[in-house]
C-alpha cells in the first residue's frame, strides 16, 4: 500500500486585456448555457479555456485539486455573487463549468457538465495541429507547458517533505532512512509494535509516528509543512477491568492530549491490519467499523488545551454574530488552516456572504445567499459538536440534518460547512 497525498498549491495566470469586462462574460456564459445558445461553427469562449483566459481581465484563483483535477475561479471585483468556475483535467480539457450572475436586471445561476456519456471531453480546437484526415495523435490541450512546470514545482516540493519526514525519523527513532520506502516499511512496523502492546495492555512509554493529514493537504512549495508528529502514548495497565493509556502529541501551538480507558473488547480490535492502514492515516482506519469508531470515542476523551480553550471561546462569539448575519469580517482556525468569512449582511432576505479557506498556498472561495433556516441549521449543528451532544442524534436525526446540508448546499457556489 502506497501512501496517497493530497497536494494542493495556489497558483495564478496572466491574462491579456480583454474589451468585454468580468461581468460582461460572465453574463454572456450565463445566457449561453441557460438558453442553450451554441455559435454555429465556432466553439463558445466557455468550452476553451484558452479563450477564457484571453476573456477575463482579472487573474483566476487556480487549484489543483488532484492529479487529475484543476479548478480555475474568477470572480468580479472580488463580487461573491458574479463569478465562474471552470474544472478541467491536467491537460487542460474542461470537464465542467458553473457561475452566478447578480446585477440590477435579476439573478441567474448556470452550470453545464462537459462530461458526457462517451467520455469525450471539450479541449481547446486552436490547438489541433492534426490534420482531420491523421489519426495517429491526438491534440495538444491548452496550457499543457504551464501544467508542466507546476508538476516540476510539485515534484519538487514532494521530494522535499520526503526528505524531511525522513530526518525526522531518523531523529526520532534513531534510525537511518534514506528514502520514501524504507520510511513507509519502518513506520508500518513501528505502528504495528505500538498497537501490539496496547492489544495486550503491556505497561510502557512508547513513540510513535502520527502522520498529518492536514500537513499534506496543506503544503507549501516554499515551506514544506511537517507531515508526521511524534506521538507518545503512556500505557499504565488495566484499573478497575479497564486499560488506562495516556496519549501526547506536539503539535505547532499546542499539545494535542488524549485519555482513554480501554475495554478488553476495543483492544482485541485494534489488529495488525487495523495498525497499517492507522499509519497511512488514522481517520480512515476508524471509519472501517463504524460500532469500533463509537466505542472508542465513549472510552477516549480529549484534555483540551489553553489554545482550544481559547478557540473555542472565539468561536462562540463568532457563531452568535453568523447566525444573526452580524455584516463584519472573521476569521476563524480551521485545521489545516484558517477561514475568513465576509458576511456582508441580508439581501432579499438572505445571508450574503464569502467564505475565503485559506490552507498552506491555496485560497478557496466560496460564495452563498443563506436562507435563516439553513443558518440555524449550521448553528445547531456547530454547538450541538461544541457540547458534546452531536454523538446523541438518533439515526433518523442525524439523517435529517444531512438531507438539510445537502439541500443547504444549493445556496452556495461549492459545498462547504461554513462553522
Amino acid at each position: 500500500m502506497k501512501r496517497v497525498f493530497l497536494w494542493i498549491f495556489l497558483f495564478t495566470l496572466s491574462s491579456p486585456s480583454f474589451s468585454a469586462s468580468c461581468l460582461d462574460v460572465i453574463k454572456k456564459i450565463s445566457n449561453d448555457i441557460n438558453n442553450d445558445n451554441m455559435t454555429t461553427g465556432e466553439q463558445p469562449i466557455w468550452q476553451s479555456l484558452s479563450k477564457l483566459q484571453n476573456a477575463f481581465k482579472s487573474k483566476p484563483i487556480k487549484k489543483i485539486i488532484s492529479t487529475n483535477q484543476i479548478e480555475y475561479d474568477w470572480a468580479c471585483s472580488n463580487d461573491p455573487n458574479n463569478f465562474l468556475t471552470v474544472s478541467t483535467d491536467k491537460d487542460g480539457a474542461i470537464l465542467s463549468i458553473n457561475g452566478h450572475t447578480s446585477t440590477a436586471d435579476g439573478e441567474a445561476t448556470f452550470a453545464s457538465d462537459l462530461m458526457p456519456a462517451t467520455n469525450k471531453k471539450i479541449v481547446d480546437k486552436s490547438a489541433e495541429t492534426t490534420p482531420a484526415s491523421t489519426t495517429a495523435s491526438t491534440p495538444t490541450p491548452v496550457g499543457d507547458s504551464t501544467l508542466s512546470d507546476e508538476r516540476k514545482a510539485e515534484q519538487a516540493a514532494i521530494k522535499q517533505s520526503q526528505k524531511q519526514a525522513a530526518q525526522m525519523f531518523n531523529e526520532w527513532f534513531n534510525v537511518h532512512l534514506e528514502n520514501e520506502t524504507q520510511l513507509e516499511n519502518f513506520g508500518e512496523e513501528k505502528t504495528i509494535s505500538y498497537f501490539d502492546k496496547l492489544r495486550t495492555c503491556t505497561p510502557g512509554i512508547y513513540n510513535y509516528p502520527l502522520f498529518d493529514v492536514f500537513g499534506a493537504s496543506a503544503i507549501d512549495i516554499a515551506n514544506p509543512p511537517q507531515l508526521f508528529h511524534l506521538a507518545t502514548a503512556t500505557i499504565s495497565g488495566y484499573k478497575n477491568g479497564l486499560c488506562a493509556v495516556s496519549t501526547s502529541v506536539p503539535l505547532k501551538d499546542r499539545i494535542s492530549e488524549t485519555q482513554c480507558n480501554y475495554s478488553q473488547n476495543t483492544l482485541n480490535s485494534y489488529t495488525n491490519d487495523f495498525a497499517k492502514l492507522f499509519f497511512y492515516e488514522a481517520d480512515i482506519a476508524y471509519d472501517q467499523s463504524p460500532n469500533f469508531k463509537k466505542q472508542v470515542r465513549q472510552e477516549c476523551k480529549k484534555i483540551p488545551s489553553k489554545q482550544d480553550i481559547a478557540d473555542q471561546d472565539f468561536l462562540r462569539s463568532y457563531i452568535g454574530k453568523f447566525k444573526s448575519c452580524t455584516p463584519g469580517t472573521y476569521t476563524i482556525p480551521r485545521p489545516p488552516g484558517s477561514v475568513t468569512t465576509i458576511i456582508s449582511g441580508y439581501k432579499d432576505n438572505k445571508c450574503v456572504l464569502q467564505g475565503t479557506v485559506h490552507i498552506g498556498n491555496d485560497n478557496t472561495i466560496i460564495k452563498c445567499a443563506y436562507s435563516q433556516e439553513s443558518l440555524d441549521l449550521f448553528v445547531k449543528i456547530k454547538l450541538d459538536t461544541l457540547n458534546g451532544n452531536a454523538e446523541k442524534l438518533t439515526p433518523e436525526a442525524a439523517a435529517a440534518i444531512q438531507a438539510a446540508i445537502t439541500k443547504s448546499f444549493s445556496e452556495c457556489n461549492d459545498t462547504w460547512m461554513p462553522l
